[in-house]
């Protein structure tokens, strides 16, 4: 009875140890600490009404300092009134944004476009108003 006992609870163990051996371990960042996963919380459009043809600069914002570079990409349910809209930016090492340029088109009639960035399962987004 105490073998089979003994060999259960060994048998249990060893599980234990497979199960913590397979587990995810967190990508280790400086210090040996765990990496912060940040994701974005604004996009903000400046200005956020413009006229078809001009350039605005779009600021994505990030919830934290990325300790390497981070891809943030990038979409829009109006495509057609950008001249250049990126798939991906790029928000550098030591930074917890990134700013850049959207040339809008000119368009017949106004249209609201929400801007959306993603990354690390999250999401942001913002409005900016094209006009005629």
């Amino acid at each position: 009875m105490y073998a089979r006992a003994l060999r259960l609870i060994v048998a249990a163990s060893l599980s234990l140890l497979v199960l913590v051996a397979v587990a995810e371990v967190p990508t280790v960042g400086i210090g040996g600490k765990p990496k912060p996963i940040t994701v974005p919380c604004a996009v903000v459009p400046s200005p956020d009404v413009t006229t078809g043809g001009s350039t605005v600069q779009v600021t994505v914002t990030l919830d934290g300092t990325v300790e390497e570079d981070q891809t943030v990409a990038m979409d829009t349910d109006h495509p057609e009134v950008f001249a250049n809209f990126p798939s991906n930016v790029v928000v550098s090492t030591g930074n917890d944004s990134v700013t850049f340029d959207l040339t809008t088109v000119s368009v017949s009639g106004s249209v609201a476009t929400t801007i959306y960035a993603s990354c690390n399962d999250g999401q942001a987004s913002g409005t900016l108003t094209v006009n005629p």
